[in-house]
């Protein structure tokens, strides 16, 4: 996969040079939060969601984690 020699990406660049600053708590709970108020009905959906978005991310290399297998 093409992310394993990337130190950066174009996320992180669109994001600016205080990226690596910020904990990865804030970027985990402004995830869930814009999310869930996308679809304010059901946290449910808005997990799967953030789980779909994660796999895609990981597919195309831009993030080297796997997402969370979903739990029934």
């Amino acid at each position: 996969m093409g992310h394993l020699g990337n130190l950066r990406n174009e996320y992180q660049d669109l994001l600016g040079a205080d990226f690596d600053k910020t904990p990865k708590s804030v970027y985990a709970a402004l995830a869930v939060s814009l999310a869930m108020r996308l679809n304010p009905e059901s946290n449910a959906d808005a997990l799967k969601m953030l789980r779909d978005e994660w796999a895609t991310l990981h597919a195309n290399g831009i993030v080297p984690q796997k997402p969370p297998k979903e739990t029934a």
